[in-house]
C-alpha cells in the first residue's frame, strides 16, 4: 500500500510539473527561463523515482 501511495504522489508531481511547463511556453525572460529549466530538471527527476519505486515494489 505505502508503494503505490508513493506512486501516486510521484504521478502527481509528475502532473503538477507537466502543468507548469504548459503554462510557461516560451520564456521570454531571463527568470522564466531558469524556471523552465528547474521544471524540467525536476520532472525528470521525479520520473526516474517513479520508475525506481514501481521496479522496487511493483504497483502493489
Amino acid at each position: 500500500m505505502r508503494r503505490r501511495l508513493q506512486v501516486v504522489q510521484l504521478q502527481s508531481d509528475l502532473a503538477y510539473f507537466q502543468a507548469r511547463l504548459g503554462l510557461l511556453g516560451e520564456p521570454k525572460t531571463t527568470n522564466q527561463e531558469a524556471q523552465r529549466r528547474a521544471f524540467k530538471l525536476l520532472h525528470q527527476v521525479l520520473g526516474q523515482q517513479m520508475i525506481q519505486t514501481r521496479k522496487v515494489g511493483g504497483d502493489d
